[in-house]
């Protein structure tokens, strides 16, 4: 109810999923775009409560992980936000790859690898192939 509550009154897409504890249940935003949405809209009143600014400065919050990760791994690293806009399509080459792979009974994680991909934008191909019938 709270989540069809926040999604009509805000334009928002939040999704009610188990909690990782098993015994609790969590509201997600499942894209970048959404999480924009929802920090744009809440940013001017989370500005006026300045022990909150923390859970909203996204800026702040990459910089200080970028600092931890390299001082734990003394290189350096670089982090990139996953974005549904920031796409790079599928050559043909590999879309014959991944049927061929797939066919062969290969792991989603090793025809990542091999086509230097995420896991999950490999299982969205996967999925899309199927729905046109070419897998």
């Amino acid at each position: 109810m709270l989540a069809d509550h926040l999604n009509k009154t805000f334009g928002t897409s939040f999704v009610l999923s188990g909690h990782p504890d098993g015994h609790q249940s969590l509201l997600k935003l499942n894209k970048e775009q959404e999480v924009r949405h929802l920090l744009n809209m809440i940013g001017p009143y989370v500005k006026e409560i300045d022990c909150m600014r923390y859970k909203t400065d996204v800026e702040e919050n990459i910089s200080l992980k970028t600092e931890s990760l390299q001082e734990k791994y003394g290189k350096n690293i670089k982090i990139v936000i996953s974005s549904s806009e920031r796409v790079k399509a599928y050559t043909q080459e590999e879309i014959e790859r991944i049927v061929i792979l797939k066919k062969a009974k290969v792991a989603i994680q090793v025809i990542a690898n091999e086509l230097g991909r995420s896991y999950w934008s490999v299982v969205y191909k996967l999925k899309e192939l199927r729905k046109k019938g070419n897998l």
